[in-house]
């Protein structure tokens, strides 16, 4: 790790070198540093976010799933951050991909319960909702979870509806 004095575009060089490494509790705790830096600055919000994701990937793969769940929920605060930062810059694709894990581990219920408010920023929520229901359903067969996810879908989508029509 660095020391104190170390500027926040050289721990930014050093979290996306070791995220590169697949080194990610490294990148994380550069990442860190970089925040405490500069706490309005998305890139580092990003980087540690790519690092949760990655990590929380490696545990779903390796059935760690409570684990996995702990890395996403950090993934998806780190990204929600960015969007809270800039909206037209923040990452949405970071974002979907730790949902989508996210989804998969837990269902779209208490997903939505943990984060809810994080996710509804993605525009491309809704999207991954039903696709999550799909392969729930096709893939997995989880069909309870998949029906779930379905009914899940269809209220926000019913709710984003009225909410257009000023009903």
């Amino acid at each position: 790790m660095s020391n104190d004095s170390t500027s926040y575009d050289e721990l930014m060089r050093l979290a996306k070198q070791h995220n590169g490494k697949r080194e990610y509790e490294e990148a994380i705790g550069y990442c860190s540093q970089a925040i405490r830096l500069d706490s309005t600055c998305i890139v580092a919000y990003d980087y540690r976010g790519d690092a949760y994701r990655s990590l929380g990937h490696a545990a779903w793969v390796m059935k760690e799933h409570q684990e996995a769940v702990g890395y996403c929920s950090k993934a998806i605060v780190d990204y929600g951050k960015t969007i809270e930062i800039d909206p037209t810059n923040g990452s949405y694709d970071g974002l979907s991909w730790a949902c989508e894990i996210l989804f998969h581990l837990i269902g779209t219920t208490k997903a939505m319960r943990m984060h809810g408010k994080i996710i509804r920023s993605d525009p491309h929520f809704l999207w991954n909702i039903y696709r999550n229901g799909y392969e729930n359903f096709k893939i997995f067969k989880q069909y309870k979870m998949a029906i779930q996810d379905f009914k899940n879908a269809r209220k926000i989508d019913m709710h984003i509806m009225c909410s257009r029509s000023g009903e």
